[in-house]
């Protein structure tokens, strides 16, 4: 009997201790399956990370104790590993991992002519090459290359541009649509400056500033919000 009753309680012991471990290990599990990730404070290369309420600073490169990694970042937004996936993170938005975003339109352009980046795209429809170009405010097409699309660009709202040749008239108008590779945007603000210039119709911002922007290893990702 004093064996048998040894016995038992060595079993039992056996089994309060494997319970315990499946509890620590179901509970690991829930705790990374649920982990909540805000981004409360963006910069330039940092950023500031509250992760199932846990305040975390991250440097670009670096990992929280939660496996949530910072591949990189500017004021508006950070692209973040989670899940063994990068997934882009804006200022005051949260993401949970386990969750998959839907699949967004997105298409990468590599440097060209003198580093600048080139997007071969269709503007109302008819194929173009494009200069990406962040410091213009608008989609930029010289009055040649609209009429050569059929663009009725007098009809806009009359204003002045500067160019190398001086002073010249330009158009304010709104482009039915705008494609690069599979991103299709709608309704974007153009100018059309008379005459020949620019050359190469310029990429703006009314059109990239309604895109996420990632430059990684000289490739642009433009992925749509």
């Amino acid at each position: 009997m004093l064996v048998n009753r040894m016995n038992i309680m060595s079993i039992s012991k056996v089994y309060v201790k494997a319970l315990s471990l499946l509890t620590l290990i179901f509970s690991l599990w829930i705790t990374a399956v649920q982990a909540e990730v805000k981004a409360v404070g963006l910069m330039p290369g940092t950023a500031i990370l509250e992760v199932n309420g846990q305040t975390r600073v991250l440097k670009q490169g670096n990992t929280s104790p939660e496996g949530i990694k910072l591949i990189q970042s500017n004021s508006r937004q950070a692209v973040i590993e989670m899940d063994g996936k990068r997934q882009v993170l804006g200022l005051g938005t949260s993401l949970a991992s386990g969750y998959r975003e839907p699949a967004r339109a997105s298409v990468r352009l590599s440097k060209g002519q003198m580093g600048h980046y080139w997007a071969n795209g269709r503007i109302n429809g008819t194929p173009i090459k494009m200069l990406v170009d962040t410091g213009a405010s608008n989609v930029a097409i010289s009055g040649r290359a609209a009429a050569s699309m059929g663009i009725s660009y007098r009809k806009g709202r009359r204003s002045k541009s500067s160019t190398a040749a001086g002073i010249v008239d330009s158009f304010q108008i709104v482009l039915d649509k705008v494609q690069v590779g599979d991103v299709t945007l709608h309704n974007v603000a153009a100018t059309v400056i008379e005459g020949a210039f620019p050359e190469q119709p310029l990429l703006g911002m009314s059109f990239l500033g309604r895109l996420n922007m990632t430059e990684d290893k000289g490739m642009l990702l433009l992925t749509k919000q």
